[in-house]
């Protein structure tokens, strides 16, 4: 703020934000990642405009706020499209993905969830690095569990572990274990029904 340089003040104002948000501090995240994109609108820096929309819908979605992630997951959509950014297309097809699981349309759940990481998957430098995966994985499992496809359910539970991606809090990252390890055993009630707490878990920690 004091170098007075709007370039500057955008950034370190989205990366206040951006820290802030996995701190769990929501509120203060928001302030400075919604200050972040005024700036950047102000000042017509596309890229960044997309990289604000792109954290705040994952942000709105962690308050569970199903109006603000619709909107911010549009806007972004159509942003990482101008800018042709094809990991924040991805991240809005994440989004999409949980906004349909909200509503129950699992069938629309599965294809934005798949499209996110099909996306992801083709991007050389992000095939193997990019650490929010779980913004589709997590939609993923819980429309492949309540459409009973439990095997499909358990190996994106398994991908949620993978090396490179983002830590989980530790108590959901102990139930996602313990459901793969019952699968693992063929205890199939056991892990259907810690798949159902893993579920419970991550929404009730705004993971989900």
């Amino acid at each position: 703020l004091q170098l007075g340089d709007p370039g500057h003040i955008a950034w370190a104002r989205f990366v206040t934000g951006f820290s802030l948000m996995w701190h769990g501090d929501l509120e203060e995240a928001r302030e400075q990642m919604e200050g972040a994109l005024e700036v950047a609108r102000q000042r017509g820096d596309a890229v960044h405009v997309s990289r604000c929309l792109t954290y705040l819908t994952i942000l709105y979605r962690r308050c569970g706020d199903v109006v603000r992630t619709r909107d911010y997951a549009t806007q972004s959509l159509e942003a990482a499209k101008a800018t042709n950014m094809p990991e924040y297309q991805a991240s809005a097809h994440a989004n999409q993905s949980w906004l349909a699981w909200r509503e129950r349309n699992f069938r629309l759940t599965l294809a934005e969830g798949e499209q996110a990481l099909a996306i992801w998957q083709q991007i050389p430098e992000l095939h193997a690095s990019y650490v929010f995966r779980w913004t589709a994985l997590l939609p993923l499992m819980a429309a492949l569990h309540a459409t009973h496809q439990s095997g499909a359910a358990v190996q994106k539970a398994r991908e949620l572990l993978k090396s490179g991606q983002m830590r989980l809090p530790d108590e959901l990252e102990a139930v996602v274990r313990h459901t793969i390890a019952t699968w693992d055993r063929h205890e199939g009630e056991r892990a259907a029904a810690a798949m159902e707490q893993t579920l419970a878990l991550a929404q009730k920690l705004g993971f989900l």
